[in-house]
């Protein structure tokens, strides 16, 4: 947010109108993972990891088609959405490509949020907290600083970096998840 507050008032009133917006996206994929994360210490707990090993993987298909839907819907009424919160043809404008990239900020998040979820519900903590920590760092901050600040493509570049951090950890945690190390995690 500070990084974003030097590019002036146009560019942190189109993010903030941005988050505001793709919050909605956000408590989906995030309710379905506090469900998963219930299921998941349920059937480890009652030692059916192998259930829980398969049920995640349709879980987060559906937590994933959920927020795409979502998203997309959105995006196909952005102009309307957009219009309820300013006039300003600068904000609309940047609004409108947070809005298409929140496309691939979003699909990253519910994969995050949902397998995150079901890391913890199995009693797999430490890597996907010391994962997260380097992620948004190392990709996030670094990439917003580089690609927006330092090569300035601006707050765009702040929303992919973003977007790339919830797309990585995304795709990390289903690897964790699909290596079953986590079973090794679980608390008896």
């Amino acid at each position: 947010m500070a990084m974003v507050s030097t590019l002036g008032t146009v560019s942190m009133s189109a993010l903030v109108y941005a988050q505001t917006i793709v919050r909605y996206v956000y408590v989906l994929a995030n309710s379905i993972g506090v469900a998963v994360q219930i299921k998941t210490g349920y059937f480890v707990g009652s030692g059916k990891s192998g259930v829980a090993y398969r049920k995640v993987y349709k879980y987060q298909l559906i937590g994933s088609a959920c927020s795409l839907g979502v998203i997309l819907f959105i995006n196909l009424f952005g102009t309307e959405l957009v219009s309820l919160f300013t006039r300003d043809p600068g904000i609309i404008s940047r609004l409108k490509i947070l809005l298409l990239i929140s496309i691939y900020y979003e699909f990253g998040r519910s994969m995050n949020l949902i397998t995150i979820s079901a890391l913890k519900g199995s009693g797999d903590v430490k890597f996907p907290v010391f994962y997260g920590i380097c992620s948004m760092w190392g990709i996030m901050v670094a990439g917003s600083w580089f690609f927006g600040m330092k090569l300035g493509y601006g707050l765009t570049a702040v929303w992919w970096s973003i977007g790339s951090d919830e797309f990585s950890r995304g795709v990390v945690m289903i690897l964790r998840w699909h290596s079953k190390r986590w079973m090794s995690k679980a608390i008896s």
